[in-house]
């Protein structure tokens, strides 16, 4: 997946912030995002290439949820 943005950096109110660019986050869908946090900072004429793999994890312990994640048990 790729991207062109158009920063329009002419048009950005210099009294209210003297510094053009995008911030870009990438979350979970479930997720709310936040930029000021967790976001990557992109300037204007810069190349930016991000590596993203999704991971799930599975609890095993018999404290987790019924529906959400199963049960286990171990013996030797």
């Amino acid at each position: 997946m790729s991207f062109l943005l158009n920063v329009d950096q002419d048009e950005y109110l210099t009294s209210i912030d003297d510094v053009a660019g995008l911030v870009a986050v990438i979350h979970d869908q479930n997720t709310v995002p936040f930029p000021e946090d967790e976001g990557l900072t992109i300037h204007p004429g810069e190349l930016l290439s991000i590596g993203v793999r999704k991971v799930k994890r599975y609890r095993t312990d018999n404290t987790a949820r019924v529906g959400v994640w199963f049960s286990c048990s171990y013996t030797r």
